[in-house]
C-alpha cells in the first residue's frame, strides 16, 4: 500500500490547490508521502504490538492467543523490528507455557516463528531448540503433516546446513518433501 497526497480529497478545491502547491514548492510529494506512510506504519505496528501484550497480560487464555501473538511478531519482523518481535515471542511462549496453550498447534506455531527469528539472528542452538519443541508438539496434536510441520522441517534443515551438517540437512529436506507430496502441498 502507499500514500498519495496528490490524490487527497478536500472539501474546498482552493484549499487542496494551495496545499498541493505548498508541498510541491516545499519538501515535495515523495517526501510527504513517505513521511505519512512511515507514521502510519509506526502507529500500526505499535498498536498491534500493544494489543499482543494486552492479550498476554490478560493471561492469554484464548487457545489462539499464541498464533495471534506470532502473527503480530511476523509483522514486526517484516518491518525489521526483530528485537521487538523476539521480546513479544518470548512473552508469548512464557504465557503459553503457564496456561498450557503451548501444547496446541498454535503454541507450536509461536515456537516455530520464534525459531525462525533466532535462526535469522544467527543463534542456531536456540533456533533448533524451538524447532525441536515445535515438532514434538505438532506430532503430539496430530498436526505434523501440515504446512507448519513442513516449515519446521525446512527450518531445521537450514540450521543443520548452516552448522555444516549437510547430510542431516538433506535427510530432513527429503522427509519434508515426502510428506508434502503425501499431502499434496508440494509447491
Amino acid at each position: 500500500w502507499s500514500v498519495s497526497v496528490e490524490d487527497a480529497i478536500a472539501t474546498v478545491d482552493l484549499d487542496k490547490k494551495n496545499i498541493l502547491k505548498l508541498i510541491e514548492d516545499g519538501p515535495g510529494f515523495h517526501a510527504i508521502n513517505t513521511g505519512v506512510s512511515k507514521r502510519i506504519m509506526s502507529w500500526f505496528l505499535s498498536t498491534s504490538e500493544s494489543y499482543g501484550y494486552e492479550i498476554l497480560n490478560q493471561g492469554g487464555m484464548s487457545p489462539h492467543c499464541p498464533r495471534v501473538v506470532a502473527k503480530i511478531g511476523d509483522l514486526l519482523m517484516e518491518a525489521n523490528e526483530r528485537k521487538r518481535a523476539l521480546a513479544l515471542f518470548d512473552e508469548g511462549v512464557k504465557v503459553a507455557r503457564s496456561n498450557s496453550t503451548i501444547s496446541t498447534d498454535d503454541g507450536a506455531y509461536i515456537l516455530l516463528i520464534r525459531g525462525v527469528l533466532h535462526r535469522w539472528e544467527g543463534n542456531s542452538s536456540l533456533a533448533l531448540q524451538n524447532f525441536e519443541e515445535c515438532s514434538k508438539i505438532l506430532k503430539k496434536v496430530k498436526a505434523w503433516k501440515t504446512a507448519d510441520g513442513s516449515t519446521c522441517l525446512r527450518q531445521m534443515a537450514l540450521v543443520k546446513e548452516k552448522n555444516g551438517d549437510l547430510k542431516g540437512a538433506i535427510k530432513i529436506m527429503e522427509e519434508s518433501k515426502k510428506f508434502r507430496e503425501e499431502t499434496s502441498t508440494l509447491n
